[in-house]
């Protein structure tokens, strides 16, 4: 089922089903609990991506938030020296969604990648004269890749069942400028008779803005689910969501019931189905070695090209932060 048949059910259902509910932004919503959406666009998985035609989403943004989130930009020297979650990387490629949560130095706490990609440990060091009691016992900071370990896992144990990844690190909460809302993902590696294996996604979000957030968001674990799948020699498949907290903000009715009109009518219907390329010298990589790294990509993007994307004109629809 593609992407749009499944998202205009859950608006459908929210607006007819919705409890109203006050939350810290004040603005109430609309909501529901327990929501699921999916992009199954079809087998081979390189070139679909699940860009919803109601209204444009934007794919360069999602694409940058993901290179962000995976760490990708910290081997660049002008942001080598910053946090990892440090938001210039995004203000230089024209990403200005975190803005309205960072501070005075851009700012956000440990966020997303921190977790992903460096969540901090520590690990006892015993001296080699160790006698069993507290004298001389160290500890040594530590930083686990989760990313990386779960490619490493495809790479050589592909039917593992602890593919798992999260981002809801309880002792840095406090520390975050904002709590994850999309928290944890699971990959799940499909074997098919000719040899070849293709790559599952599934995340779990706690607060979902349907009208504006989810369509980023299935974008964004879409491009993820194809970055994965290409380092880890898999060809990319589905992406699933399963949410939680799934609303829509009372101010952004007006603009949800435009969206839903447009469902209805044959100038939606006849959308092109947008289409991803990417380039050519990644494929060669993997055909030299089996898989790509991380380190293969670009961090500003042009690996990745949109095309054929056709969405209906505008609609206004505010964000609550």
């Amino acid at each position: 089922m593609k992407f749009d048949e499944t998202y205009v059910k859950v608006l459908q259902h929210i607006m007819e089903n919705g409890t109203r509910k006050q939350n810290r932004t004040g603005t109430d919503t609309l909501s529901v609990f327990n929501t699921q959406i999916c992009a199954e666009e079809d087998a081979e998985g390189y070139n679909n991506i699940p860009l919803s035609n109601l209204r444009k989403v934007y794919f360069k943004g999602a694409l940058i938030e993901v290179f962000w989130i995976l760490g990708l930009h910290m081997k660049d020297e002008r942001y080598s020296n910053l946090p990892q979650t440090n938001t210039q990387y995004l203000l230089d490629h024209g990403v200005k969604y975190w803005q309205p949560w960072a501070n005075k130095d851009n700012n956000l706490g440990p966020v997303y990648g921190a977790q992903l990609v460096n969540w901090h440990d520590y690990k006892l060091v015993f001296p080699e004269d160790y006698d069993y009691g507290v004298h001389g016992v160290e500890y040594k900071s530590v930083y686990v890749n989760q990313i990386q370990n779960i490619i490493d896992t495809l790479r050589t144990n592909p039917d593992d069942r602890r593919l798992v990844a999260t981002m809801w690190n309880p002792a840095k909460l406090s520390k975050m400028a904002l709590p994850p809302c999309h928290h944890t993902m699971e990959f799940y590696s499909q074997p098919t008779p000719d040899g070849k294996r293709i790559l599952h996604t599934r995340w779990m979000q706690r607060s979902c803005d349907m009208p504006i957030g989810i369509p980023y968001d299935m974008l964004l674990y879409t491009l993820l689910n194809k970055i994965v799948a290409l380092c880890a020699g898999h060809i990319p498949g589905h992406v699933y969501g399963l949410l939680g907290d799934s609303h829509i903000y009372v101010n952004q009715i007006d603009g949800v019931k435009e969206m839903l009109n447009r469902a209805e009518t044959e100038e939606f219907k006849a959308c092109p189905q947008p289409k991803i390329y990417i380039e050519d010298r990644i494929f060669d990589i993997i055909t030299e070695k089996g898989w790509c790294d991380l380190s293969d990509f670009n961090i500003d993007g042009s690996d990745f090209k949109l095309v054929e994307y056709k969405p209906l004109a505008k609609i206004d629809i505010p964000v609550s932060v």
